[in-house]
């Protein structure tokens, strides 16, 4: 993880530990405003009532700020640690010569639930979760509904629902075009001048959001095959098609890149947490995907 990325994490990590903190303190306040008026109403003296209410505070102010390191811990155990880890499990998972080109689809989803992305296999062993998030987000329950789902993401689920709105904004119109997806069309072209440094002519080369179905079969194929819905030839073989898939679409990673997130944007809405990773993949350590030229899928 470069050092940029790891900035921003902590950044954003602050800021969630300093909203958690503000709102503990909003309710503890609340809570004591009523103990003392308890207490008050019991004939209790007023500076017994505000010794005991200090005390109390001290021992929660102690249990909070403990609490709030073990979350920063966690969360950054979650999202930035572990690359040694990742290493390790790379060197233990060797991936076919003929089909290790075919992860950098999918990659940028790994990333996102820092995983690596050089294997077909996935470190996080909790089975039982990736199942129920595989039944909530996705529907997906079993072998049949795993190949159904797959298959209708490589056919392009979204791009056949949402490009035609994709190149209308391109165009730079905006009759009969949703005010919500004009607006996410708009921070998705916003971050990209940010985080990628790309201009609106650069962002407007990229001729589809079928990235971001292609990066869906992606990422399925792998947690498919790591819950036991399909087997790891079949994964190979989804991900080989989304990559054939890619060389067809895009010329670069840059426009598979700006897909995903201007696909992401007008099916589920805006999201920052995609350009954290997009500049890290991009522009921060690119050495992965320019060793694997879309060209050569």
């Amino acid at each position: 993880m470069s050092d940029d990325l790891q900035k921003q994490i902590e950044e954003a990590q602050r800021k969630a530990l300093e909203m958690q903190q503000q709102m503990m303190q909003q309710a503890q306040s609340q809570v004591f405003e009523m103990q003392r008026a308890m207490m008050a109403a019991q004939g209790i003296a007023p500076e017994q009532i505000e010794q005991y209410l200090n005390q109390s505070m001290s021992q929660i102010d102690a249990a909070q700020q403990q609490m709030m390191s073990q979350n920063a811990g966690a969360i950054m155990d979650m999202l930035g640690g572990g690359e040694e880890e990742k290493e390790e499990f790379i060197r233990q998972h060797p991936q076919p010569a003929q089909y290790a080109k075919y992860l950098a689809i999918g990659a940028l989803f790994m990333c996102m639930r820092d995983e690596p992305v050089e294997t077909l296999e996935i470190m996080d062993d909790d089975i039982e979760e990736y199942k129920e998030q595989m039944e909530e987000w996705w529907g997906i329950t079993d072998r049949d509904s795993a190949i159904e789902m797959i298959e209708s993401v490589l056919h392009g689920r979204s791009y056949q629902k949402v490009n035609p709105t994709y190149l209308t904004l391109k165009a730079g119109k905006r009759d009969g075009v949703d005010d919500d997806d004009i607006a996410n069309y708009l921070a998705t072209v916003e971050s990209l001048q940010e985080y990628l440094e790309l201009s609106k002519e650069e962002i407007a080369q990229c001729p589809s959001i079928y990235g971001w179905d292609i990066e869906r079969a992606g990422f399925l194929a792998r947690v498919c095959s790591h819950i036991g819905y399909i087997t790891t030839d079949e994964a190979w073989s989804y991900l080989e098609r989304a990559g054939k898939l890619a060389k067809e679409q895009f010329t670069n990673w840059q426009d598979y890149g700006i897909s995903i997130v201007m696909g992401r944007a007008l099916t589920m809405g805006y999201d920052e947490r995609y350009f954290y990773i997009l500049e890290e993949m991009l522009i921060d350590e690119p050495e992965y995907l320019q060793s694997i030229p879309i060209s050569s899928l």
